[in-house]
């Protein structure tokens, strides 16, 4: 069990207590989590997080593979998970990163926008 995130802050009931999550909605959490945050960014847990925000310096011809890597590396420590397939959808500057995650037996797809 874990409160619910909503634009980085403690997502907020009617009577104004956090909201708990669990199950599906709790993983796919921490995966965004993992997936959004900066490494190093957070404070005595250094590992976390993932480094897709340096994918702007790669070549072309590196782009899919260090994508790749860098969403594996940053869900490795997810055990109820693995990581099917990464994809990229290139649009001027912007890069539209699919995440395909198989989950205890099903297929969840994840998609994460940098």
């Amino acid at each position: 069990m874990d409160i619910k995130l909503k634009n980085g802050d403690f997502a907020l009931s009617e009577n104004g207590r956090p909201i708990t999550i669990s199950g599906d909605q709790e993983l796919l959490q921490r995966i965004e989590n993992r997936l959004k945050l900066q490494k190093g960014s957070v404070f005595l847990k250094g590992d976390l997080g993932s480094e897709l925000h340096l994918l702007q310096n790669c070549t072309a011809d590196q782009i899919d593979g260090f994508a790749a890597e860098c969403v594996r590396n940053a869900l490795k420590g997810i055990r109820e998970i693995s990581v099917e397939d990464v994809k990229l959808q290139k649009e001027g500057d912007r890069i539209d990163i699919t995440v395909i995650i198989k989950v205890l037996s099903k297929n969840l797809i994840y998609e994460v926008k940098i």
